[in-house]
C-alpha cells in the first residue's frame, strides 16, 4: 500500500470512524475487524508490509487515501501458534478465507496448549494451538482455507459447508458450538464467524481421516 511499513488499523482508521469498514484480510487469511464483546475492533495483521496487497470489505463505496509512513509500525500481534497434531489440507498460505473466531475461552474448558482443529467434514482446512496470549484475552481467530478447484484432491473447505470444531488434549474430541452474533456454522469465503466453543457434553471423535 505505501512505501514503508505502518500500522494496519491507523491505515484504515478514516474508514473505521465513518462506519464503512467491514474487514481487512491479507495473504494469509490474517484480518482486521471489529469483534464486539467490548474488545472492539482488533488487529490480528500488525503492519501493512510494502509489496503486499490487502483485501478490504467495505459496506458503500467509498475512498481510503493511504499516508507514508517515516516508520515502521510498532504493534505487536499475538503470535498464532501452530497444531503438530491437526494438519490442514492446504500448503502455503491458502485462498479465499474465512475467520473463524472464538471468544470467551475462560469459561469454554479449553486450556493453554490445547490443539484445535477447523473442520470441512474430515477435511482438517484450519487449525492453531492455544497459547497463553489467547488465553489471556480470551479469544482466538483461526483462518481456514478454500478449496480452490486446481486439485484433484480437495484442498479447502466448501462454501455452504457445516462447521466443526475438534479439540486435542491427549484424546480428540468434537466441540460444542454457540454461534454468536448472526449467522449459521456454515463456510462462506471473506465472512467471519463468531463462535463460543464447550468442551460439556462433546463427542468422542475416532478414525479421523484428512482425506
Amino acid at each position: 500500500p505505501a512505501s514503508g511499513y505502518q500500522d494496519g488499523k491507523t491505515a484504515v482508521q478514516a474508514l473505521i470512524d465513518k462506519g464503512l469498514l467491514e474487514k481487512v484480510m491479507d495473504e494469509r487469511g490474517y484480518s482486521i475487524e471489529n469483534w464486539g464483546y467490548g474488545l472492539g475492533w482488533q488487529n490480528g495483521i500488525g503492519a501493512f508490509t510494502p509489496g503486499k496487497g490487502y483485501l478490504v470489505k467495505v459496506n458503500s463505496d467509498c475512498k481510503l487515501t493511504l499516508q507514508e509512513s517515516t516508520s515502521k509500525s510498532a504493534i505487536i500481534t499475538p503470535k498464532l501458534l501452530s497444531s503438530s497434531y491437526f494438519k490442514p489440507v492446504y500448503t502455503d498460505n491458502g485462498v479465499n478465507h474465512m475467520s473463524i473466531n472464538l471468544v470467551e475461552l475462560a469459561t469454554s474448558g479449553l486450556h493453554e496448549g490445547d490443539e484445535i482443529g477447523i473442520f470441512d467434514g474430515g477435511i482438517c482446512v484450519g487449525a492453531a494451538t492455544i497459547g497463553a496470549d489467547q488465553m489471556a484475552t480470551g479469544t482466538m481467530s483461526i483462518p481456514v482455507s478454500a478449496n480452490d478447484g486446481l486439485s484433484q484432491k480437495i484442498n479447502g473447505y466448501t462454501t455452504g459447508n457445516l462447521i466443526t470444531v475438534r479439540a486435542y488434549n491427549g484424546s480428540e474430541t468434537q466441540l460444542k458450538l454457540d454461534v454468536q452474533k448472526s449467522g449459521v456454522a456454515r463456510f462462506n469465503k471473506g465472512e467471519s464467524l463468531f463462535v463460543k466453543v464447550s468442551t460439556d457434553k462433546v463427542t468422542a471423535v475416532n478414525n479421523i481421516s484428512n482425506a
